[in-house]
């Protein structure tokens, strides 16, 4: 029951929460299979487990991951073809008023950061691109094949000086 008399679920107080301490204000179990409880998070808040993870989603728990500056769990190693996405926070301004929400870190899929990416590095560089384009020199985008050249993307090689 709330402060003012109403009865309140446990989801009610608590994304995706099954079952929780009143007493306390914590959750203590998660309702659905996609969720895991973050006991370092305030509340022992549900986060969504890591989809593209290293570690299959049904060995992931609370204490699979180390947690980011945000209380969010961090995977270390996401599968091929993905990098980690960091944990964004986002302030939103109306009026005078300012609130701020985060979006838990995710493992990214190469190409949905940048385009025509086959495989990139952990830290988001792009590695290999498709097969039509080759990877810029900072490996931040894949850049199409060179006009008129008569060696395949493949053959070419990067001619530059690094810092």
């Amino acid at each position: 029951m709330d402060t003012d008399g109403y009865c309140v679920t446990c989801e009610d107080m608590f994304y995706g929460c099954d079952s929780c301490d009143f007493g306390t204000s914590t959750c203590t179990s998660c309702k659905y299979s996609y969720l895991m409880l973050n006991r370092a998070g305030p509340n022992n808040m549900c986060v969504h487990k890591l989809l593209n993870c290293e570690i299959p989603i049904h060995d992931q728990t609370f204490d699979t991951f180390g947690l980011d500056d945000y209380d969010y769990p961090e995977c270390e190693r996401c599968n091929d073809g993905y990098f980690w996405q960091p944990t964004q926070e986002i302030n939103t301004t109306v009026g005078t008023t300012t609130t701020t929400e985060y979006v838990a870190g995710i493992c990214q899929k190469c190409e949905f950061a940048i385009e025509g990416c086959s495989e990139c590095s952990t830290d988001g560089q792009c590695l290999l691109c498709h097969h039509e384009y080759l990877v810029s020199p900072s490996g931040s985008q894949c850049l199409p094949h060179i006009a008129h050249c008569e060696l395949s993307s493949s053959d070419y090689t990067r001619n530059y000086e690094e810092d």
